[in-house]
C-alpha cells in the first residue's frame, strides 16, 4: 500500500514538470503511469493510478498546472487522465 502511495505521488509531481501548450500542457504524468504499472504490476498500478485520480477529485493540487477537482476531470483534459484508469485496466 505504502508503494501505490509513493506511486501516486510521482505521477502528481510528474504532472507538475509540463511544457505549457495554449489548451494542452504535454507533462511527464504518463511516464509516471506507465512506470507505476511496470514496477507495481497491473493490479496495484491501477489501485496507484485510482489514489491518484480521488486525490484530484477531491481538490488536490495534482494534475497539470497545480489543478484539482472534479472541473478538471470533467474538463478539456479529463478524457486524458481518465485514460490513465483504461491503460491500468487494461494492464491488468
Amino acid at each position: 500500500m505504502v508503494r501505490c502511495a509513493l506511486f501516486a505521488a510521482l505521477m502528481a509531481v510528474c504532472a507538475w514538470l509540463s511544457i505549457p501548450t495554449p489548451d494542452i500542457a504535454f507533462t511527464m504524468q504518463t511516464f509516471g503511469v506507465f512506470l507505476a504499472l511496470g514496477v507495481l504490476g497491473g493490479k496495484w498500478g491501477t489501485v496507484s493510478i485510482l489514489i491518484y485520480l480521488a486525490l484530484g477529485a477531491v481538490g488536490m493540487p495534482v494534475f497539470s498546472g497545480f489543478r484539482g477537482g472534479a472541473g478538471v476531470l470533467l474538463g478539456v483534459t479529463g478524457g486524458y487522465i481518465w485514460g490513465f484508469l483504461a491503460t491500468g485496466l487494461v494492464y491488468w
